[in-house]
């Protein structure tokens, strides 16, 4: 009786190992811009609408270089995204070494405001 005690703490103390190790990282922010060729946006974290609307691909890229990512996208989710839009975006955790980074979106997720 004891050692099935045991053993079924330990299995479940396993299982909660296990699912909280496998939770994929999420990215929220805004779609500052689209591409086509490849199939990516970049999100940033942090942008205002005036800078979103009005802004130059300089001043964009700036703060995308410290609050932003690129997602590899299908052409679908291109085409049903839309500059200005918050997204939570769930990736795989390995990125492209670059500024911003680069990574593939397994899931996304536009958010009301």
């Amino acid at each position: 009786m004891r050692n099935s005690r045991v053993l079924m703490m330990m299995l479940i103390l396993c299982c909660m190992v296990m699912s909280s190790c496998s939770k994929k990282p999420v990215f929220e922010g805004y779609v500052a811009q689209k591409f086509s060729e490849p199939n990516m946006i970049l999100v940033i974290s942090n942008i205002s609408d005036e800078v979103l609307e009005n802004g130059t691909q300089e001043e964009i890229m700036e703060i995308a270089y410290e609050q932003g990512m690129f997602f590899y996208v299908s052409k679908r989710q291109l085409k049903n995204l839309e500059i200005g839009q918050k997204v939570a975006i769930t990736y795989n955790g390995k990125a492209q070494e670059s500024l911003p980074p680069k990574t593939g979106a397994e899931r996304i997720e536009v958010l009301e405001e």
